[in-house]
C-alpha cells in the first residue's frame, strides 16, 4: 500500500473528502472509535452511538478518536478533499486492478500510543491491495498478490493541488 496522508494547517474541521460509489468495511476498531462494527455504503458508517457518521466531513481533534476503516468494490480509483474555508484541495488517482482497496485512517486526536500522544490530526487515505491488515491474512484469504520469479508489477499514481470548492 500506499501512505499519503494530510494533516493542519490543511485538514481543518468541516473539510470535504469526495470519493466514488465504495463499500466501509468498519472492523478491529480502537477502544476510542466512534463506529459499529458493520459495513455500509459510502459515506454512513454505523456509529456507535447509533445512527451513522457521514464520512464526507472531518470533525475536530475534539471527536478524540482514531481508526482505520477499509474501502471496498471502488467505483473508481481515485479520491478528493477539500478545505472549501481556504478554496483549496488535494487529489490522487491510482490503478484499482493494483490497488483494489483503500485503507481511511482517521487521527482526530485519539492515537495516544507512541509517536503521536493524543496529539495527532490528520486523515491518510491509502491505495492498498487488500483490505487485511497482515501479509499471512491476505494469504490466507487470497487477497496477497503473487510476483512468480521475473514478474513485475507497475502502478503510476496522480496527484495534484487545486483552487475551488466545486464538488468534485
Amino acid at each position: 500500500g500506499q501512505h499519503p496522508a494530510l494533516g493542519a494547517p490543511f485538514v481543518e474541521p468541516g473539510c470535504r473528502i469526495d470519493l466514488p460509489k465504495a463499500r466501509i468495511l468498519c472492523s478491529g476498531l480502537s477502544p476510542v472509535s466512534r463506529f459499529a462494527e458493520g459495513t455500509a455504503d459510502w459515506p454512513n458508517a454505523p456509529a456507535k452511538a447509533g445512527g451513522t457518521i457521514d464520512l464526507r466531513r472531518v470533525p475536530g481533534i475534539e471527536a478524540d478518536t482514531t481508526d482505520t476503516l477499509k474501502l471496498t468494490d471502488l467505483g473508481a480509483g481515485w479520491y478528493a478533499v477539500r478545505n472549501e474555508r481556504l478554496g483549496i484541495g488535494f487529489g490522487m488517482s491510482w490503478p484499482l486492478a493494483v490497488f483494489p482497496a483503500l485503507w481511511f485512517w482517521q487521527a482526530y486526536g485519539g492515537a495516544y500510543g507512541a509517536p503521536w500522544y493524543g496529539r495527532t490530526y490528520l486523515i491518510a487515505l491509502e491505495p492498498f491491495s487488500t483490505v487485511r491488515l497482515t501479509v499471512a491474512e491476505a494469504i490466507e484469504d487470497g487477497t496477497a498478490r503473487v510476483l512468480r520469479p521475473g514478474e513485475t508489477l507497475a502502478a503510476s499514481y496522480a496527484a495534484v493541488g487545486f483552487e475551488g470548492s466545486a464538488e468534485v
